[in-house]
């Protein structure tokens, strides 16, 4: 059962709107839709009210209560929620309300996946605003000796941007041999490039997948099948061409490639002849199957994830880890179309599939005159808390 505190928010009766319109909005200012929150960790709710019709009085403000409906995932019948829906729920869908007068609060939960909170206002005279929406994913690492964390690398300012590619390049020139210390002291060499394949493309790619078979072959990470569909192979070139799987391939050239070697190029001015895109392969990631990778370092120089899923309504779970030492990891939020660029020695994974199924397209990157051989996954040492993954 979740378990509640409140903060009072002192502005309540002074709020005061000079907009004109015929509802009262709620708006729910955190979490943000797709938000990861680690499991020791509480939910922080904000929230405000656009009262349009100046017809909210201070005694209105004091006595009305923020409510929201807990579901796990997939509860799509809350997207589109409106108060005779909640009001017909089922019991196993849970309704809780803060005190009286407060529009914030924080909420702890305690079982990991994929959390919807549908939010509504109770207890004013007006009709009740519509319901609003929003979810977050509840992840740990599962491991008793690593601690995890969340990264917020990079943010949206140039400034910040500019420093992951250069800390990224700067690990990919460096010694091959891996060091976690030395990495982490540069930035672990990541860059998540934020809604770079429009989701329509993303869509279309698993459309395209669907029709694929699948290679159940042993990775050689962790010995099991890797339910993956292989496009193209340094050493083997397209394996087993078949029509679907060269209309997919044909797509990821038209639709990604440019996209990705646009990214790959505004890091660095490395020689064209030397910037190959050496392997590329679909994954799928789901309960029953495969749920996730354990960690290990790629042979080349850059790999690329793409997340193609959308969190929203496809899957929980699963998201991208890295070592930043021995003991303590980073998962990296990612939503559809985000493409994860990281130094192919980084020691990264991808947590367990929760629910649903979780598609990524991986490529890995030559840059320079390093590599001789396969560029496939490198199975390197395990270290504390992997084999629990």
């Amino acid at each position: 059962m979740p378990c509640f505190t409140h903060t009072l928010l002192n502005h309540l009766i002074f709020i005061n709107f000079f907009l004109f319109s015929t509802s009262i909005q709620l708006i729910v200012d955190k979490p943000n839709p797709g938000d990861l929150v680690l499991l020791s960790q509480p939910i922080h709710f904000q929230t405000h009210i656009n009262d349009n019709t100046n017809d909210l009085t201070p005694h209105d403000y004091l006595n009305l209560q923020l409510c929201f409906v807990h579901g796990d995932f997939p509860d799509l019948q809350l997207v589109t929620a409106d108060i005779n829906t909640i009001s017909n729920l089922p019991s196993t869908m849970q309704t809780h309300c803060f005190e009286k007068g407060l529009l914030s609060g924080v909420v702890h939960l305690e079982n990991r996946g994929y959390h919807r909170f549908s939010m509504y206002l109770k207890g004013i005279r007006p009709k009740l605003s519509p319901v609003v929406s929003t979810y977050v994913q509840i992840l740990d690492y599962q491991s008793s000796n690593v601690t995890t964390t969340i990264w917020n690398g990079c943010s949206d300012s140039t400034q910040q941007e500019k420093q992951c590619k250069t800390q990224l390049v700067e690990i990919v020139h460096g010694p091959r041999k891996y060091n976690v210390e030395a990495t982490a002291a540069k930035g672990y060499g990541i860059y998540v490039a934020k809604s770079l394949l429009p989701s329509h493309v993303a869509n279309h790619l698993i459309q395209l997948a669907n029709d694929c078979t699948f290679d159940f072959a042993l990775d050689t990470i962790d010995k099991a099948p890797s339910i993956q569909v292989d496009l193209w192979h340094q050493n083997a070139g397209v394996p087993g061409p078949h029509t679907a799987s060269l209309l997919l391939t044909g797509e990821i050239f038209r639709s990604v490639m440019p996209l990705l070697l646009n990214v790959i190029k505004s890091m660095h001015s490395w020689e064209p002849r030397n910037v190959t895109c050496t392997d590329a392969f679909l994954r799928r990631y789901r309960p029953g199957e495969r749920l996730g990778v354990k960690a290990h370092q790629d042979t080349s120089d850059i790999t690329v994830n793409c997340l193609l899923s959308s969190s929203e309504t496809g899957f929980s779970g699963g998201f991208v880890y890295r070592f930043i030492n021995e003991y303590a990891v980073d998962v990296v939020p990612t939503m559809q179309g985000d493409c994860v660029f990281h130094a192919g020695q980084v020691r990264h994974g991808a947590l367990p599939t929760e629910v649903g199924t979780r598609f990524t397209l991986i490529t890995f990157w030559k840059v320079k005159e390093r590599m001789k051989g396969s560029t496939s996954y490198e199975k390197g040492e395990t270290n504390p808390g992997e084999e629990e993954l």
